[in-house]
């Protein structure tokens, strides 16, 4: 019980259509983030689905790599505290006062 009252959850996604191989694609992309107490992680999960015959893109999953490749990031601890570890992705990084980078993704 004491570990759901430090649980954060977050939740992003999007939606958009592409042609690739000569098909149309529709693409929803599932980004939900898990934290319990100092320890979080990220996900970043892309569904493609052929829209003539609404198979799901089994190359975004069919080896171990695309698996580890769905973790957006892993952080121990939290971004203001004395210890704070992240590796992953980087989101809104900005260096030089805004100069050299500003809000990069």
């Amino acid at each position: 019980m004491f570990l759901l009252l430090l649980a954060q959850f977050g939740f992003d996604g999007g939606l958009g259509f592409f042609n690739m191989e000569d098909a149309w694609w529709v693409s929803v992309r599932l980004a939900p983030e898990v934290g319990i107490g100092p320890v979080g992680f990220g996900l970043d999960i892309p569904i493609r689905v052929n829209v003539q015959t609404w198979e799901l893109r089994g190359e975004d999953w069919d080896s171990p790599a695309d698996w580890v490749g769905k973790i957006r990031y892993i952080r121990l601890g939290y971004e203001h505290s004395p210890f704070y570890l992240r590796g992953g992705v980087l989101d809104h990084l900005t260096m030089g006062y805004g100069f050299i980078m500003d809000n990069y993704n």
